[in-house]
């Protein structure tokens, strides 16, 4: 490390790619411990609209984390890269198999780590296709219907079956 309090970025990007090979459950389970817990900013690209500060509910996210297993979904971190002390990139990948048939997604995420916290996400994967709206649907399916992380000022949800 380099003298901060806590882990480096990139130590905590290979942390939950560690975690996500072991199962997807404790893969969401890394990543939250990881996230500051009075909030984080969270961004997309594109866009959403719970994008702002944002306070994770972990226990809504173990609950997605669920659904992926009920489903046989994966995540998958395929590669860290870490750029300075305080940022790293995760390349994930989303697979599995719906009704319509096997989807894979890529699912970059940036964040940002101040004293060993994760403070900042940008995910850039657009959920609003065909695929991202049947994922959530078949999410549905298992009984999550979003709300993993809520904007702070306007109380928005992530978004769900």
């Amino acid at each position: 490390m380099s003298g901060k309090a806590g882990k480096t970025a990139g130590e905590i990007g290979y942390d939950i790619q560690s975690a996500f090979a072991r199962s997807t459950p404790e893969g969401w389970a890394t990543l939250s411990s990881h996230m500051n817990a009075d909030g984080i900013e969270g961004y997309h690209i594109p866009a959403m609209s719970v994008d702002g500060l944002m306070l994770v509910d972990r226990e809504a996210l173990a609950f997605e984390a669920q659904g992926f297993e009920k489903l046989g979904f994966k995540m998958v971190v395929d590669v860290v890269r870490p750029i300075a002390d305080d940022t790293v990139i995760i390349e994930m990948t989303w697979s599995g198999t719906m009704a319509s048939g096997p989807f894979s997604f890529p699912m970059p995420i940036i964040f940002t780590v101040m004293a060993g916290k994760i403070v900042r996400a940008i995910e850039v994967c657009d959920f609003d296709t065909p695929v991202g709206r049947e994922f959530w649907e078949t999410m549905g399916t298992v009984g999550y219907h979003g709300g993993s992380a809520v904007n702070k000022e306007s109380g928005v949800m992530s978004p769900g079956g």
